[in-house]
């Protein structure tokens, strides 16, 4: 399926397209256009960057890390890079192989296979392979550490009702149904800017529909920090509680620097030391287990602030906006036959 786009995108790159004539350029201009971020999920980008599926033996398209020092190596000093020239090699040798068995024995063994868009002379498959913030912070980080690690429900009192405390080494529910009355409570009592989205009255409450990426972001960013710190934050509050809120502020500090609107030096050294301490604190409370690979993932967050600027200008937000609109047309099943002058109207 990419094979027409990336010829399309060859034609484009060299020799362009001359335009005779042009509002400015009354001579004519010739254009030229270049594809370089790749914006999507993780499993989308692993599938068509060419790597390995993120839940394998090589879950990064950074570095050379395995998926088994990933759940506790969090020296981002110490992770050997990847190399351009060395993934186009071995994806070449990967195209080239005289069989599938001599394929599937070069992808276990380097994680990585060919991809159409290593057909562009330009496209640097190490640093266009973006990790896109809306997927990996919004509904990887919080949501996965609200659901999978705390354990959100509002069908359960607490574990521990004669103490109400939460106790991490036992798995136990730590946002129950008491501390969720909380929340609904400060959210309906909450005043937001219009540039945020209102999450949801019954945030995480069973059976109350699924939770979009904007709504974890203000839910996250807001709403939880506000009851939990009047919770947990207090003289008497236990040191489980306490230390469950540290850890959960490291989070929330190092994706609110993540996703400003500007960026610096400075950001990226406060959004890599704060995931940091999540992280380490995070394995201390729970155990090496909890550790993902999209928490691997979201040191290198920094490396795509560096290169493409602020995630607000090329995070997946618009671009599965128009996803849901696409699916909202009512079609026939049959692909082709829709022209672009209907598609412009409709979108």
């Amino acid at each position: 399926m990419l094979k027409p786009l990336v010829d399309d995108l060859l034609r484009l790159w060299k020799p362009g397209v001359y335009l005779s004539q042009t509002a400015s350029y009354p001579l004519g201009r010739l254009v030229r256009c270049a594809l370089i971020p790749l914006v999507c999920d993780l499993p989308a980008l692993r599938k068509v960057a060419g790597y390995m599926g993120h839940g394998g033996r090589f879950p990064c398209s950074f570095c050379r890390i395995s998926n088994e020092h990933a759940h506790s190596n969090f020296d981002y000093s110490s992770w050997d890079r990847h190399s351009w020239g060395e993934h186009l090699a071995t994806a070449i040798r990967w195209r080239d192989a005289a069989s599938e068995k001599e394929q599937q024995d070069l992808f276990e063994e380097h994680g990585i296979r060919w991809s159409e868009l290593l057909r562009l002379p330009y496209w640097d498959v190490t640093k266009y392979s973006v990790l896109d913030s809306m997927h990996n912070l919004f509904l990887g980080d919080f949501k996965r550490h609200c659901k999978n690690i705390w354990h959100m429900t509002s069908d359960l009192e607490a574990d521990t009702p004669e103490t109400d405390v939460p106790n991490p080494k036992k798995k136990s529910v730590v946002l129950d149904k008491n501390i969720l009355k909380e929340v609904w409570r400060d959210i309906a009592q909450t005043y937001l800017p219009s540039w945020l989205g209102r999450p949801p009255k019954r945030f995480g409450a069973t059976g109350g529909g699924r939770i979009k990426a904007d709504h974890w972001r203000t839910g996250c960013l807001v709403s939880l920090p506000i009851t939990l710190i009047r919770l947990w934050g207090q003289p008497h509050s236990s040191p489980e509680e306490k230390q469950l809120l540290e850890n959960f502020l490291h989070l929330v500090v190092a994706v609110k620097w993540a996703t400003k609107r500007t960026t610096s030096r400075r950001v990226r050294d406060i959004v890599q030391s704060e995931y940091h301490r999540y992280c380490t604190s995070l394995v201390q409370l729970f155990g090496p287990d909890v550790v993902m690979p999209n928490n691997h993932l979201t040191f290198h967050l920094v490396e795509c602030l560096e290169l493409f600027g602020p995630v607000r200008g090329w995070w997946a937000f618009p671009f599965e906006r128009y996803n849901g609109i696409i699916q909202r047309f009512s079609t026939n099943g049959r692909l082709g036959e829709c022209s672009w002058e209907e598609l412009h109207d409709r979108c």
